[in-house]
């Protein structure tokens, strides 16, 4: 690891201290945290429309699950989703 005047550190100790004198200067404390402005939600005038699924959308996205990757949020396997496209549909 290099210091901050070029030369190379000696040891662990030298190698904390460099690493905690850059993080130090990156990470800052914020002084004046009151001054985080308001959220402004806008005004919705008209709802969103209905949104239409088709089984045979779905099926086709099913279809395409990559079997290997790892399940989502529902533990659900996506081998298990893809072989069982047509009755889940």
């Amino acid at each position: 690891m290099r210091k901050l005047s070029g030369e190379l550190t000696e040891n662990d100790v030298e190698n904390v201290t460099e690493l905690n004198n850059f993080l130090s200067r990156v990470f800052t404390i914020e002084k004046d945290i009151t001054a985080v402005p308001d959220i402004v939600t806008p005004d919705i005038e008209e709802p969103m429309e209905d949104l239409i699924v088709t089984r045979e959308q779905v099926k086709i996205k099913l279809s395409k699950l990559k079997v290997h990757k790892s399940s989502g949020p529902d533990n659900i396997k996506p081998c298990l989703l893809k072989q069982f496209s047509t009755h889940l549909t």
